[in-house]
């Protein structure tokens, strides 16, 4: 017996698998995504695939064994920024041939069939109704162009959705993060009874982070930040460790989960110590990566570390 429903493969423009990814069809052409009314014919309205870890997509029940009268198929990626926090990239069918291989179109499909199709060589999007044109400019063309996404930054291109991809299937995402990191000295401002006191310092503290998302801070060498204040130095010391678990992701977001804490803190005054104090930290919330620096930013503070 022929296969039911649809099958066949999906490769980025650069010919390699696009691995376990979320697929939505519509059998009818683009949906309001205002009204989220479109087609809901015999072919139903809407039905969702998953690629394989070879690329390969197959789906059975799609189109409910009817013809798909104007099928048009997304690749569906979690993206923040985006509307409901998921960017869509048009597809571009290989299979039956097209007359224009570059841009995503519209096309008839009665099931049981294979199609092959491509990624566009463009831009995801976060509204499927965006103009189709402004998925594959990667300049102005006319009256089009590539529209920011829902917070205002850039629509990502297909290649930082493919790498966006790869990097999530290490539960710590980014894998730049993975290593071994030291705090450089840096500049913070803490109240005093006098007002606003300006110290330097801090390095040393050393940072661990696994590809497990596991995250270890030391505080236990770090040198202490230091300054004056009406003639008298003023020093903070931290001392102990705090264990998070993190999850780096494009572009540059970051969430952080505490898991355990023993850090405390002390003010030293012209030499003499005083009493010890427990405390945490803000979870980050952004990050920059590089191969020898990363920079975590909480509350409007930033961290800034080089690789050991």
């Amino acid at each position: 017996m022929p296969r039911p429903g649809l099958y066949g493969s999906i490769r980025w423009a650069d010919g390699s698998p696009v691995k376990s990814v979320r697929l939505d069809f519509y059998p009818g052409g683009l949906t309001d995504p205002v009204t989220g009314t479109g087609y809901d014919g015999p072919a139903g309205h809407y039905f969702v695939g998953q690629t394989t870890a070879g690329g390969n997509y197959d789906v059975p029940t799609a189109c409910n064994g009817f013809p798909c009268p104007a099928m048009i198929v997304f690749l569906s990626v979690p993206w923040p920024g985006a509307l409901l926090g998921k960017c869509e990239m048009p597809l571009v069918p290989q299979s039956p041939p097209i007359s224009n291989a570059s841009e995503p179109e519209i096309f008839a499909i009665a099931p049981p069939a294979r199609i092959d199709f491509v990624a566009v060589k463009g831009y995801c999007q976060d509204l499927e109704t965006e103009y189709i044109a402004n998925y594959t400019n990667t300049t102005s063309r006319g009256s089009y162009s590539v529209l920011p996404l829902s917070d205002g930054s850039a629509a990502p291109s297909w290649q930082q959705v493919e790498q966006f991809i790869d990097l999530h299937k290490l539960p710590v995402g980014d894998p730049c993060v993975v290593g071994s990191w030291v705090t450089r000295s840096t500049s913070i401002t803490v109240t005093g009874s006098n007002g606003p006191i300006r110290l330097s310092g801090g390095a040393g503290v050393t940072v661990t982070i696994r590809s497990d998302g596991r995250s270890v801070w030391d505080y236990n060498v770090s040198q202490p930040y230091s300054g004056t204040n009406n003639g008298h130095l003023v020093e903070l010391q931290y001392a102990g460790d705090q264990t998070t678990r993190v999850y780096a992701s494009a572009p540059h977001g970051l969430a952080e989960r505490l898991i355990s804490y023993s850090v405390t803190y002390y003010w030293i005054i012209d030499g003499l110590s005083q009493s010890q104090q427990r405390t945490t930290f803000a979870p980050a919330t952004r990050y920059t990566c590089t191969k020898s620096a990363f920079t975590e930013t909480a509350s409007g503070s930033s961290v800034s570390l080089v690789k050991t």
